[in-house]
């Protein structure tokens, strides 16, 4: 058995592919074969791999501060300016930017401050969530909640009903088309 913990993964079924470098779309295994990363090493590298821009910066970053976390009104220059940019690009005057280390850790984060609103507002009973069956929103507690995949969900005793959350059908043609329905039709019953 090895020593990582992978998620979703069955312990007796794990590392079977090593991936052992990428460039562009790509990655390779460690036998030299090519994939297409089709899901961007969990959406984390939607630039590419090898890409010289992000080594630069990524490099003049690293010998300036590698890492320090913005907690508890800490913060740096850096993710200040990048919330400043990001909040300027949206289309709604003093938007508020999170930065999470994860989807996970953000959709986890997400629901937090929701609840936290609706109290604050003196609504603590308005705290119903609404997620589609096969979404993913990650493997965390409350991400697992949100996602409608049973594989996420066997084995857990999640809290699904505890943070009031609710999965409906996903508007999904292919599987959930009728007999002798059109996709246009289809479409126009999810309105």
């Amino acid at each position: 058995m090895p020593r990582i913990i992978y998620p979703q993964t069955n312990p007796n079924e794990t590392e079977q592919l090593i991936i052992s470098r990428g460039q562009g779309a790509y990655v390779y295994d460690d036998k030299g074969k090519q994939y297409i990363e089709g899901l961007a090493g969990l959406w984390s590298t939607s630039l590419g791999y090898g890409n010289e821009e992000l080594i630069e910066v990524a490099n003049q970053q690293m010998r300036e501060i590698a890492y320090t976390p913005m907690f508890a009104g800490k913060s740096h220059i850096i993710g200040i300016e990048l919330a400043e940019t990001l909040s300027d690009m949206l289309p709604m005057d003093d938007a508020r930017i999170f930065f999470g280390n994860s989807g996970s850790d953000t959709n986890d984060t997400h629901l937090k401050l929701l609840r936290y609103y609706f109290n604050v507002i003196g609504k603590p009973e308005k705290k119903k969530v609404i997620s589609r069956h096969r979404a993913y929103h990650g493997v965390t507690m409350a991400a697992s909640c949100l996602t409608g995949l049973p594989a996420f969900h066997q084995h857990f005793n999640l809290p699904i009903d505890e943070l009031n959350i609710l999965h409906i059908d996903c508007p999904h043609y292919y599987r959930n088309g009728l007999p002798d329905e059109s996709e246009a039709q289809f479409c126009q019953s999810c309105l």
